[in-house]
């Protein structure tokens, strides 16, 4: 584990032992973070976890009556209502619908609590200068105010993994510094050298190199009053790129145990992954 900003405590390199079992199935602990389930918490140190494999290939916006979502109107302008950050907090919450094999258990929904999810995003007027962003770089800008109608942070149960953790999975020490620092030109060999990338590559339904969707984005001017919505991908290649949020892209959840959870046997290795209790 390495410290960073703030106090996190992350996991980095191509393969530590942050395996965990969750929702029966194989998770991977990102780190321990000073999160806040509401506005008016306090802080609390707790784990942050991330699904080994993702469940299926979705897009960020698509058609969906609940939501009243299509193509023809360019309505979503932040994660927040995204027809993906819907189906996580609703039907994969509660196992039910499409998540009926994926979805979350009623102990594993015991087991995590609400949390706080950052919407900044860079400045429109550094979308051209996209290629000089690196891990830190992310991390600032997602716990910005710069954030579509002053939506800088929404609390929920289920999200994604930001740009930036995938970026300090990296390490100053880790790789040769192009995946942390330049996360646009991560690619040929260096993105092996983050587990998260490694296991980015396997989806419940195909094994084939796939973009992986994160919380982060970016905004892109179509003219001098509207702004649109591109939400950034960790690409087949390992690069961090924006793209339509009507594309589809793997989804890999991420949830906050609840503070409570306790570690209480295995030694996070893949044969052993560490065991839960509430």
């Amino acid at each position: 584990m390495t410290e960073g900003p703030l106090k996190d405590y992350r996991y980095i390199g191509n393969n530590p032992a942050n395996y965990v079992e969750f929702n029966n199935e194989v998770w991977r602990i990102i780190g321990v973070f000073d999160v806040k389930r509401s506005s008016d918490s306090p802080y609390q140190k707790r784990i942050k976890i991330i699904r080994d494999s993702g469940i299926g290939e979705l897009a960020m916006a698509a058609n969906d009556d609940r939501t009243h979502w299509t193509e023809s109107n360019d309505e979503i302008k932040d994660w927040t209502n995204s027809t993906l950050n819907f189906w996580l907090q609703t039907d994969y919450y509660v196992k039910i619908g499409d998540y009926l094999e994926t979805g979350l258990t009623e102990k594993s929904r015991m087991m995590i609590d609400t949390a706080e999810w950052y919407l900044g995003r860079p400045p429109t007027s550094l979308t051209n200068e996209l290629q000089s962003l690196g891990a830190s770089d992310y991390y600032v800008y997602e716990r910005s105010s710069n954030a579509y109608n002053n939506n800088i942070r929404m609390f929920g149960d289920v999200g994604l993994i930001y740009a930036s953790d995938y970026g300090y999975t990296f390490g100053k020490n880790v790789s040769n510094g192009i995946c942390y620092s330049q996360m646009l030109f991560c690619r040929e060999e260096e993105p092996k050298l983050s587990w998260i990338y490694n296991s980015n590559n396997t989806i419940e339904s195909n094994n084939s190199p796939s973009d992986t969707w994160t919380i982060s984005s970016l905004t892109e001017q179509k003219d001098q009053t509207e702004q649109l919505y591109r939400p950034l991908v960790i690409g087949s290649r390992g690069d961090v790129y924006p793209i339509y949020s009507e594309k589809t892209a793997n989804v890999r959840p991420v949830v906050y145990l609840a503070n409570k959870i306790k570690i209480t046997s295995g030694d996070g290795t893949k044969n052993n992954p560490y065991k839960l209790s509430l």
